[in-house]
Order: structure tokens, then sequence, then C-alpha cells
């Protein structure tokens, strides 16, 4: 079983709405879930069309952390928050599946 580290924001931002709801998301402001994509490639190739100013290194890591959660996360699996401005980690499981939220920009 793997086990995922997963933050909220570069800050610690969005740590009180993922554990309050339950919920742990990527912003991710496209108008494509990663789901539409039939390859990493693909996916990858279409990030770096829409991303302005990042090489093609850069876009590729942004592109690898979105497919992976989108793709690789199963249900059962751990999950580990530490939390930025508290000396603690949060821990859960993933219960769900993937889901794009594109009215917010999120993957959940």
């Amino acid at each position: 079983m793997a086990v995922w580290i997963i933050r909220a924001g570069r800050m610690g931002e969005n740590e009180e709405f993922a554990l309050n709801e339950g919920v742990y998301g990527i912003g991710f402001v496209h108008k494509h879930s990663v789901a539409d994509f039939p390859d990493y490639e693909a996916f990858r190739d279409y990030l770096h069309r829409q991303s302005e100013g990042l090489s093609l290194q850069q876009v590729a890591s942004q592109a690898s952390q979105l497919w992976h959660f989108a793709n690789d996360m199963q249900i059962g699996e751990m999950i580990v928050l530490p939390r930025k401005r508290l000396k603690v980690v949060a821990i859960g499981k993933i219960a769900g599946d993937y889901v794009w939220k594109d009215s917010r920009g999120l993957c959940v």
C-alpha cells in the first residue's frame, strides 16, 4: 500500500478546508479534467500549450503531480498532511475516486 504526502497550499492556506470537508484538492484552473486525456503525454502537451512562460521541464513536473493525483492514488491508501502552522501531521485514508470540480478549478 502506498502512503502519499500531500500539501494544502504553500503556506497551509487550504488545510482547514481540506480537514473540515474531508477532501484534498489540487488547484488546477484549466478547462479540462485530467481524465479527459488518454495518456500522460497528451496531458503534459496540453498543459505546455496552456502555460505561458513555463519550460517543458516545469510543465512536466506539474503534469506529473496532477497525473499521479488523478490516476495513481487509490481508495484505501494513506495520506499524510504535514501541517504548516502546527507541529503535527494529519493522517487519513483515500475514500473516493478522483473528481473534477471545474467550477472551482479543483481536483478533489
